[in-house]
C-alpha cells in the first residue's frame, strides 16, 4: 500500500513539473498559453501534508517494530518533495495569471487606440 501511495505522490509531483510556464514576453497576438490552474498544486500540497503527517505519526511509534526505519524517511522525503512542487506550481500559476491579465490589458488598450484612430481618420 505504501508503495502505491509513494508512486501516486511522485506522479502528482511530476504533473506539477509539467505545468506550462508563462512566456517571458507577451506574444504579438496577445494570446498567452500557460497553466493558470491551482488544482494540481493544491492537490500536491494536500498530499504533501498528509505524507508528512504519516511520517510524524510513524516517528512517534516504534520504528523498528513497524518497519518505519524504511517508510518514515520515504514518507518525509515524499511529503517535502510534494510541498516544494506545490509551492513552485502555485508560483507558476500566479505568474501565468498575471501575464494573461497584462496581455488582456494590452489588447484592450490596442483596441481603444485603434478605435480612436478610426474616429480621427473620419
Amino acid at each position: 500500500m505504501f508503495r502505491i501511495w509513494t508512486a501516486a505522490c511522485l506522479g502528482l509531483c511530476a504533473c506539477v513539473g509539467s505545468m506550462v510556464r508563462a512566456p517571458r514576453e507577451i506574444p504579438r497576438d496577445r494570446v498567452v498559453e500557460c497553466t493558470d490552474s491551482m488544482e494540481t498544486p493544491t492537490e500536491a500540497a494536500v498530499l504533501g501534508v498528509a505524507s508528512l503527517a504519516v511520517a510524524l505519526y510513524g516517528a512517534t511509534q516504534d520504528p523498528v517494530d513497524s518497519g518505519g526505519v524504511l517508510w518514515i524517511p520515504v514518507a518525509g522525503i515524499t511529503g517535502t518533495t510534494l510541498l516544494i512542487g506545490a509551492a513552485e506550481g502555485a508560483s507558476q500559476a500566479r505568474e501565468c495569471r498575471a501575464v494573461k491579465q497584462r496581455a488582456a490589458e494590452i489588447a484592450d488598450e490596442e483596441r481603444r487606440n485603434a478605435a480612436l484612430d478610426r474616429g480621427a481618420a473620419r
